[in-house]
């Protein structure tokens, strides 16, 4: 490790911040460590491959920027060229892709005689194992076991393309209005309009929700969610059918 550490051009962490489900959906940009700011591996190669010498963060409550209805929190942090907006912690989420072979070279190709290489130059490589039994691995939206090396790729990738993906301050009030307003309308319609009637315009309110969820996430990188307000208003709708 000493060797390692005086000979590499910067140092990076690789904690996780997995939800209860025990999937990664953020990743930490920067820790506190023993009194100081450390940032991830990603965000080091990334500055060492621009060479830049230091992170700028911008903080809530400073230079005019909003607060995510907290006293305190980080709202973008700058790394040489880049600007990457982050959570209140200093979480990004991350945007994953489907597995992609093209991303990865087989150790083996590396170390065989005659290996051309020529591909990689004026790219950045990540080296990680992908055995399961090493303990790299994780769980992703989209892959149960995951190499945590592609995860650290796929974050650097989507800094460099500018992809955001975010869970707006707005979203938990403003899905919980469209919850109390659906229950409500559902609570006053249903003594007054047929089942059948009330069923199919609940329907098409709930296909309408989730059409536009979806239209957020995929067109401005908005995170909404549908779930709350549609399971809500079916429990409205059925606990009005069984009082009738």
């Amino acid at each position: 490790m000493p060797v390692l550490a005086q000979s590499a051009a910067g140092v990076g962490f690789l904690d996780w911040l997995p939800d209860n489900d025990r999937i990664v959906r953020r990743v930490p940009l920067v820790l506190g460590v023993n009194g100081a700011l450390q940032a991830s591996l990603a965000m080091e190669t990334l500055r060492v491959a621009q060479g830049a010498s230091t992170y700028v963060i911008k903080s809530s409550n400073a230079s005019g920027e909003t607060a995510f209805g907290a006293e305190v929190g980080v709202n973008a942090i700058k790394n040489g060229d880049a600007s990457i907006p982050t959570g209140r912690s200093g979480d990004m989420r991350v945007y994953f892709a489907e597995p992609d072979a093209r991303r990865v070279i087989p150790a083996w190709k590396v170390f065989e005689e005659g290996a051309d290489l020529s591909d990689l130059a004026g790219k950045i490589v990540f080296v990680g194992a992908s055995a399961s039994l090493l303990g790299d691995i994780v769980a992703t939206p989209l892959s149960p076991s995951e190499p945590g090396v592609e995860v650290h790729a796929q974050i650097l990738e989507q800094i460099l393309g500018g992809r955001t993906l975010t869970r707006p301050d707005w979203a938990p009030g403003a899905e919980l209005l469209t919850t109390l307003a659906l229950t409500l309308c559902l609570a006053l319609a249903l003594p007054r309009v047929s089942a059948l009637w009330c069923a199919v315009l609940g329907g098409v309110v709930c296909i309408g929700l989730t059409i536009g969820s979806w239209w957020a996430f995929s067109r401005h990188g908005l995170l909404l969610d549908p779930l709350i307000p549609t399971i809500s208003s079916a429990s409205t709708f059925v606990a009005g059918l069984l009082a009738l």
